[in-house]
């Protein structure tokens, strides 16, 4: 994970914003029994930034 706006604050509109990178491996792009929805891809990146 990265954060580039802790050092490049043009990169966001305030001061409470941050930009952040998150590189994760291996992430299916289909899934084995069942499609991606919004509502699994934002459990997917819940469980990645938790």
């Amino acid at each position: 994970m990265t954060i580039p706006s802790a050092i490049d604050r043009s990169l966001v509109m305030d001061d409470s914003s941050h930009v952040i990178s998150l590189f994760t491996q291996y992430t299916p792009y289909e899934l084995r029994e069942r499609n991606w929805t919004d509502d699994t891809k934002e459990q997917y990146a819940k469980h990645r930034f938790s």
